[in-house]
């Protein structure tokens, strides 16, 4: 009589294909997709512009009449608008209180 274990001994036998991870597969999907990493590039673009508004240049309230309506220039990278703000500076300012929104919605 032989005596067998009470277990499957195949069951403890090391894969012969290594699974492929959903991390790949997803970095596969991003990085074959052009529109995708259009969209993510975006979206990160936004999230870090909005996560620094505190380290603006410029004050968002504070009027400057000797610079008002600017056209884009090396100082205000999209211009200046009617009482002389800077139109970067306001759009960062935006962003950030759009993602607090977004952040107390979930």
């Amino acid at each position: 009589m032989e005596a067998r274990a009470g277990y499957d001994a195949s069951i403890f036998q090391p894969l012969t294909e290594r699974p492929s991870s959903v991390t790949r597969k997803i970095i596969a999907v991003v990085g074959s997709d052009q529109r995708l990493m259009v969209a993510e590039f975006c979206s990160f673009s936004t999230l870090s512009s909005g996560w620094s508004a505190e380290h603006v240049s410029y004050d968002l309230n504070a009027p400057d009449l000797a610079v008002r309506m600017q056209a884009p220039s090396s100082t205000h990278w999209l211009g200046t608008d009617r009482i002389g703000r800077d139109v970067l500076t306001r759009i960062i300012a935006g962003c950030r209180v759009s993602l607090q929104v977004a952040a107390e919605l979930f």
